[in-house]
């Protein structure tokens, strides 16, 4: 299918645009950075064709609504983009269940460093997140969720990977806004958010077969 062959190529353009009118051009990333979650809706539901699965396909909606709250520079927003972020985590978390299998020793110590690392990072910054104390924890159990559902799924290593990547995004984007705002992390932020979600989308476009 020409459409997954050439896909890498066009979302790589997609991403470096975002990241150019990151810092050229902000508002410009009303139409770039939505265009990276539609660029992901549009080639799964073209290789799907018709066979779309709703709980992933709802995932990447949330997702995308997400991604709008969040370019609006308002605190109120930057909520409701974390409870689209919340569903979307969950959504993501329900179908990976679908995949998994019982637990071999390696998959317990992946996901206790995962929970060992999102705790550590709640009780040592808690008093960064203000008002956000609260939804942040409750964010940080929402993608310990996914993650570990990831590390449970036997269909493709590339969502393992993917689900880490995320959780690497959301440790950065966190750090950035909360912890010290100086160090300009949002282009690790994009780079990492992007390539976690086209690890995601591609693992599941794996059409029953496993990458294991």
């Amino acid at each position: 299918m020409l459409i997954k062959k050439y896909f890498p190529v066009v979302y790589v353009i997609i991403v470096l645009l975002d990241l150019v009118l990151m810092h050229l051009l902000p508002e410009g990333r009303w139409f770039s950075k939505p265009l990276i979650m539609i660029s992901l809706i549009y080639l799964y539901a073209q290789v799907k064709d018709g066979a779309i699965d709703r709980m992933f396909f709802s995932a990447m909606i949330f997702a995308l609504l997400g991604d709008v709250f969040l370019l609006v520079n308002k605190s109120n927003f930057f909520i409701l983009g974390i409870l689209a972020f919340m569903v979307m985590q969950v959504r993501y978390g329900q179908y990976f269940l679908r995949q998994r299998k019982l637990f071999g020793s390696y998959k317990y110590i992946l996901s206790a460093i995962v929970i060992a690392i999102c705790l550590w990072f709640n009780i040592t910054f808690s008093d960064r997140f203000g008002e956000l104390r609260i939804p942040v924890m409750v964010y940080s159990g929402a993608i310990s969720f996914m993650a570990i559902t990831a590390i449970a799924q036997e269909k493709s290593r590339l969502i393992l990977y993917g689900s880490l990547i995320f959780v690497l995004s959301d440790l950065l984007l966190a750090y950035n806004k909360f912890v010290n705002p100086m160090m300009k992390l949002d282009i690790w932020v994009m780079i990492t958010y992007s390539l976690a979600q086209f690890l995601i989308v591609n693992g599941s476009l794996k059409n029953g077969e496993k990458d294991f």
